[in-house]
C-alpha cells in the first residue's frame, strides 16, 4: 500500500481532486446563484461523453453479446462509483423484465457499503478478488470498472486479473490519463469532467456523468435485443399496481383499442405486454405468442 505522502501527491495530479480557480467559494453564494452554477458546469461538460461515442458503442455492443450468450455484465466499485453501478443493475430487471443476474452490481466493504462508507475496503486489493470469486464472475462475462479518480485498488485489481484470464474489461474513469496507462483494459471511457465544485466531491458532475454512460450501456444493449419496441418498455414487468397501470396505457397507445381491450389481453398474457400484444395483433392464445416471440428472436419489429 502506498503511504499517505504518495497518495497525496497522487491526488494532486487528478483534476477531480484539484480546485478551481474558475468556481467562486460556495459558501459565498445564495442558493439560488449555487443552483445557477451547478447546472451551467454540468451543461458545460455534457458533451464529453459524445468523445466517446465510438468507445461506447463498442461497449454497447459487447454488453448485447453477453446477453445473447446468457452471460452477465458486471459492474464494479467502491463508494459512489459502486452505488452507481448497483443501482443501475437493479433497475435492470423491473424496466426490462431481465433476471437479476444480467446486470450484477458488486461493491467494496458488500452490502454494508450501498449505505455506509466502509473503512479501507477500496483500498484492499485481496478483498476485490475474494469479491469476484464469490460474484461467480466468469471469463466470459463482461467486466466494467468504475472509479472516478482511475486509481482504486479494489477495482483495478479485479480489472487486472479478468483480463489475465482472457476475459474483456472496460473502465470507466473521470480522469484524463496518458496512453497505455491501462493495459489490461479493452474499453477505457475516459471522461475529461474538468473540477469539481466542491473540490474532490466525484459524487456530483463525475457521479452524474458515469451515471449516463451506464444508463446508455444499459439501455442500449437492451434495446439492441429486443427489450424495446419503438420506444415503449415492452417487457416491464408489472410488479405493482403502477406498473400495471403503465403496462396497460402502454397496450392502449399502441394499439389505439380501449381500456377493456387492453385489460382483457393483459390479464390473458398474465400482464406481459409483449405477449399481450402478439396476441391481440396476430389473434393468438399465449403459448402460440410466446412461441412467435421466440422465433423472432424477441424482436417485435421483426413479428409486428
Amino acid at each position: 500500500m502506498k503511504s499517505r505522502k504518495d497518495l497525496i501527491s497522487e491526488l494532486k495530479g487528478l483534476q477531480t481532486e484539484s480546485k478551481s480557480d474558475h468556481y467562486p467559494g460556495l459558501d459565498s453564494l445564495t442558493p439560488e446563484q449555487g443552483i445557477e452554477l451547478f447546472v451551467q458546469d454540468y451543461l458545460d461538460y455534457l458533451p464529453v461523453i459524445l468523445t466517446r461515442k465510438a468507445i461506447i458503442s463498442n461497449v454497447i455492443l459487447e454488453a448485447k453479446s453477453r446477453i445473447k450468450s446468457q452471460n452477465k455484465i458486471v459492474y464494479t466499485g467502491a463508494g459512489t462509483s459502486g452505488r452507481l453501478g448497483i443501482l443501475d443493475a437493479s433497475e435492470c430487471p423491473p424496466t426490462f423484465g431481465v433476471d437479476s443476474t444480467v446486470f450484477v452490481g458488486i461493491i467494496a466493504g458488500g452490502e454494508t457499503a450501498i449505505r455506509n462508507a466502509v473503512e479501507g475496503a477500496e483500498d484492499n486489493e485481496e478483498m476485490g478478488i475474494e469479491d469476484y470469486s464469490t460474484a461467480g464472475i466468469l471469463v466470459s462475462d463482461l467486466l466494467i470498472g468504475i472509479t472516478a479518480s482511475g486509481r482504486t485498488p479494489y477495482v483495478m485489481a479485479q480489472l487486472k486479473l479478468h483480463h489475465a484470464l482472457g476475459g474483456k474489461t472496460v473502465l470507466i474513469i473521470c480522469n484524463e490519463k496518458p496512453e497505455g496507462s491501462y493495459p489490461f483494459v479493452d474499453y477505457l471511457i475516459d471522461l475529461n469532467v474538468g473540477k469539481e465544485i466542491l473540490t474532490g466531491s466525484t459524487r456530483l458532475k463525475s457521479g452524474s456523468l458515469t451515471k449516463i454512460i451506464l444508463n446508455l450501456i444499459s439501455t442500449l444493449s437492451m434495446t439492441q435485443v429486443g427489450k424495446v419496441w419503438g420506444n415503449y418498455m415492452v417487457d416491464l414487468k408489472a410488479t405493482n399496481e403502477k406498473l400495471k397501470a403503465r403496462a396497460v396505457k402502454t397496450f392502449i397507445e399502441i394499439t389505439g383499442e380501449s381500456f377493456e381491450t387492453a385489460e382483457s389481453f393483459l390479464q390473458k398474457s398474465d400482464f406481459q405486454l409483449k405477449t399481450a400484444l402478439v396476441m391481440f395483433y396476430k389473434s393468438c392464445g399465449k403459448d402460440q405468442a410466446a412461441l412467435f416471440i421466440s422465433e423472432a428472436d424477441g424482436q417485435l419489429k421483426n413479428l409486428l
